[in-house]
């Protein structure tokens, strides 16, 4: 696991008692709640329940609570059906807002939980159950200015390079026992940040303090942004703190989809030790990339990597198939605003359109041919990897097995081991493209991990020397 601190370490454990991280990590977490409140969230609705209870995690990454309470209020028939039919989206008035106090004292908040009732219908103490998507505590600190940073802790293995030796001793009945050095600290810059990472087996921890121009919720994201894309991994159980001037705030994030896989993931570069220059610039290159999309939401880029490695979770089929929408999302998120259309056909293909206009045909059929002749001025897919192919961006052998790709996606038989073995070399080789797309947009020049080859070497990028100097920029930033 990775464990990385900063100076504000120690606030850390203002919110994570001794043992709590590796609880969460086992799945064995709870919070003893003498005091649990459901309101819900519509401003019109009065409807609530108190009582007491706790609050879990387990071991499948996901946040449960358990509530005792005697009555509602006002009354509340908990077998009642909800409002909301069958097909329809839950509307925001039936959901609930938990506010619980632990044992220690500390508030935990959490948004749009559905509790259903689990006592029997003559009991006279109502039973509340639910999921959450996550929890949330809040600590203020008068007096003290706090700089902006932001911690995330990982309950998972995942797999950095270090760069620095840490030498640990052992003593026995005070006298010197045994020693070991080995490098478990990752030390590099990426975006400006002095960022240090410490690995160990107990716990994920990575921490950086958020620039001036950027919020800490925005730097939060981004952070969990390129850990996704530089481990090949989905990250969506975490932990996170952020700080700023004189709160710091807690959440604990679980996964409503977790399924334990020995799988390790797929990442864009070989994590070894003498690539390890190479995975931090591949980083530094990723954050600020993504840091100029002011959006809340993802990038584009992020969206469609999460989702290929959340369909490894699923089926082959499904793979294949987020793998062939990745990649024609990718690219259409590379090309220029600029057709590729020159002038001149730009005005032939009008003028085609105003001599269909002209005709007698049907308003409706004159419309859609119209149209047709209007969408030639955008290229389609494989126009737009043909350019990365013929500015050396991208090898061509790719491009045609994601055409073979995306053509078997929807009418794949892997019935036989031939058939299986050619969807997973070609989802292999798609999810090389999509890699390779990316490193054109942030810039990245260097090693990699070819997934299309067998073994999956690590090879130069770009594949060949560019036959055009301009690059491709992205218009998703």
């Amino acid at each position: 696991m990775v464990f990385a601190t900063t100076t504000l370490g120690k606030i850390t454990m203002l919110y994570l008692m001794p043992g709590e991280l590796e609880n969460l990590q086992n799945g064995t977490f709870t919070l003893d709640c003498p005091t649990i409140t459901l309101k819900q969230m519509s401003l019109k609705a009065k409807l609530s329940f108190s009582g007491s209870g706790f609050i879990s995690y387990n071991n499948l990454r996901r946040l449960s609570f358990k509530m005792f309470t005697k009555k509602a209020s006002p009354h509340l028939d908990p077998f009642e059906p909800r409002k909301t039919k069958a097909g329809e989206l839950i509307t925001k008035e039936e959901y609930f807002k938990l506010t619980a106090i632990d044992a220690t004292g500390k508030k935990w908040t959490a948004s749009f939980v559905l509790p259903r009732c689990t006592s029997p219908i003559n009991n006279k103490r109502i039973v509340l159950e639910g999921t959450l998507d996550r929890i949330s505590t809040d600590a203020y600190w008068p007096g003290v200015k706090l700089s902006p940073s932001y911690k995330l802790y990982l309950l998972e293995n995942v797999e950095l390079p270090c760069n620095t030796a840490v030498h640990t001793e052992e003593t026995i009945d005070g006298k010197r026992g045994s020693s070991s050095t080995r490098y478990c600290i990752a030390k590099f810059e990426a975006c400006g940040h002095n960022i240090t990472v410490k690995c160990d087996k107990s716990a994920s921890f990575l921490a950086a303090e958020a620039i001036a121009n950027h919020s800490v919720l925005f730097f939060l994201k981004r952070l969990h942004e390129v850990l996704i894309f530089v481990l090949g991994q989905k990250l969506s159980s975490h932990i996170q703190i952020s700080t700023a001037g004189i709160k710091s705030k807690l959440e604990i994030i679980s996964d409503p989809y977790f399924i334990k896989d020995p799988r390790h993931g797929q990442p864009p570069l070989a994590n070894r030790f003498e690539l390890k220059n190479d995975f931090y610039k591949l980083f530094d290159l990723y954050l600020g990339f993504i840091c100029k999309n002011r959006k809340d939401s993802w990038h584009k880029f992020t969206e469609y990597i999460h989702i290929i490695h959340e369909s490894r979770h699923s089926s082959l089929q499904a793979q294949a198939l987020a793998l062939s929408v990745a990649v024609e999302g990718i690219a259409k998120c590379l090309v220029n605003k600029t057709s590729p259309v020159n002038s001149k056909a730009r005005e032939e293909l009008m003028n085609a359109q105003d001599i269909i206009n002209q005709t007698n045909l049907d308003s409706k059929l004159k419309k859609r041919i119209c149209g047709a002749i209007g969408s030639w001025n955008n290229p389609n897919v494989n126009q737009l990897l043909s350019q990365f192919f013929e500015r050396g961006l991208i090898d061509s052998s790719l491009l045609e097995d994601w055409k073979k790709l995306r053509n078997i996606s929807v009418h794949a038989d892997s019935s036989n081991s031939r058939e299986f073995q050619k969807i997973i070399s070609l989802c292999d080789s798609a999810l090389t493209l999509c890699y390779q797309m990316v490193f054109c947009a942030i810039g990245y020049t260097g090693p990699f991990k070819d997934y299309s080859t067998p073994g999956w070497p690590s090879k130069p990028y770009p594949p060949i020397k560019p036959s055009i100097s301009v690059p491709i920029k992205s218009d998703l930033m």
